[in-house]
């Protein structure tokens, strides 16, 4: 399911793929109780080694990753 909003996201998905681009593994991360738009996750994924986060909507505020 993709949600419509980044911040009401029930969880997440991560994907690694390849030099091919070939998916080699998909993890799904739970948010923080409290998760919302304002939340450390966009951090918590970079963390993670995230890189590309496809996002519908980030709210009123929307942040800029690079």
């Amino acid at each position: 399911m993709v949600d419509s909003h980044f911040g009401h996201c029930e969880h997440f998905t991560v994907v690694t793929v390849d030099d091919r681009k070939k998916i080699v593994s998909k993890e799904i991360v739970q948010p923080p109780a409290g998760c919302g738009c304002k939340s450390n996750m966009v951090n918590i994924l970079a963390g993670m080694g995230v890189r590309v986060m496809p996002a519908n909507v980030s709210g009123a505020a929307p942040m800029c990753w690079h």
